[in-house]
């Protein structure tokens, strides 16, 4: 069994999403992989362009993200009780990145702020945490932002990962509402995995899980990430369907993390939903981490009316699912930072 809860009371008020300006294309990596090598991937995989930070970071599109949904008003300095930020590439080993966005956005003292090291679960673990934060009565509003800027760890000449991740940001506004839905959640771990996706550099150890971390650079095991999602990833939703007395046929849409298209159609094949139902962003951004939920919630924001269901799943190895209904909540257009 997983760890499950609802959480009753919460509304999610508005979502917005950041992503930098330097758009690539398959193109660009057609004199490192060759043509026929790029063709194959993007019929896989799923990806025709992606956004790469040059200069910006995680910072910077949280940033902007935050003050996209300042001036449309979902959040003041006064009404923010807590702000949370979500990444695996943050700005900084210390301060938090979520207390230097506190000073950023000229939160008040009485503000918490600290930071979530998660990637491609991200968004459902830190929305997990605010809601439990809501419920306990000590926050009426919670800023959740995050987000990963992965193409600052990768090698150099590294083009295989640099086609398949994007770089993007996001924030969110959750609130406590006597109007508002229950929450359901499933979060689940198995640290076996740890060493599947790593990166070492920002930390004192050398080895994971009998892998070295000798650089700061990020490393994946893609066949064990993919047996990882067909072998858990069903059973989890079967498991949060079952926990939540819902059916998959009560879900207007499925907002997946966007590990790559071939993953989440495997996925829908398995547990027996229609893949038309899945909402997508990996063809225009890649695979962006723990961004990639709110991406392709903010994405699809004009067909996103209904009970949708999220999974995230990935590094760690996490996974974490809740469902909600997005009808009343403002999905901001995908905002470009100058980069």
């Amino acid at each position: 069994m997983a760890l499950t809860g609802t959480f009753p009371g919460i509304r999610i008020r508005a979502i917005s999403v950041a992503v930098p300006e330097t758009m690539v294309d398959n193109a660009h990596f057609v004199p490192f992989q060759g043509a026929e090598n790029v063709r194959k991937f993007e019929k896989m995989v799923g990806v025709l362009e992606r956004y790469h930070c040059r200069t910006a970071t995680t910072r910077t599109l949280a940033l902007a993200s935050c003050h996209d949904l300042h001036e449309a008003g979902a959040w003041t300095a006064e009404t923010v009780d807590a702000c949370l930020f979500v990444s695996q590439t943050p700005d900084y080993r210390l301060p938090a990145t979520a207390c230097a966005l506190h000073g950023d956005l000229g939160l008040r003292s009485e503000c918490a702020a600290f930071d979530i090291n998660l990637g491609c679960s991200g968004f459902t673990y830190g929305l997990y945490v605010a809601a439990g934060m809501l419920v306990s009565g000590g926050c009426r509003q919670i800023l959740l932002t995050g987000g990963d800027c992965l193409t600052s760890i990768l090698a150099p000449g590294d083009h295989a990962n640099a086609m398949l991740f994007g770089d993007a940001g996001f924030a969110a506004v959750i609130e406590r509402n006597t109007d508002g839905q229950a929450l359901p959640f499933l979060l689940g771990s198995d640290g076996k995995g740890a060493a599947v996706i790593r990166a070492g550099g920002g930390g004192m150890g050398k080895h994971i899980c009998g892998k070295s971390l000798d650089d700061s650079f990020l490393h994946m095991d893609g066949a064990d990430v993919f047996d990882f999602t067909i072998n858990v990833i069903p059973a989890a939703i079967k498991e949060f369907c079952d926990v939540s007395k819902q059916n998959l046929a009560d879900f207007a849409h499925f907002a997946f993390h966007q590990a790559n298209k071939f993953i989440l159609k495997q996925i829908a094949m398995l547990t027996g939903f229609p893949f038309a139902k899945h909402l997508i962003s990996i063809d225009h951004y890649g695979n962006t981490s723990s961004a990639s939920i709110p991406l392709t919630l903010c994405y699809n924001r004009e067909n996103v009316a209904g009970n949708t269901l999220l999974c995230g799943f990935g590094v760690g190895l996490s996974w974490g699912l809740m469902s909600y209904d997005f009808t009343d909540t403002t999905l901001r257009e995908v905002r470009v930072v100058k980069d």
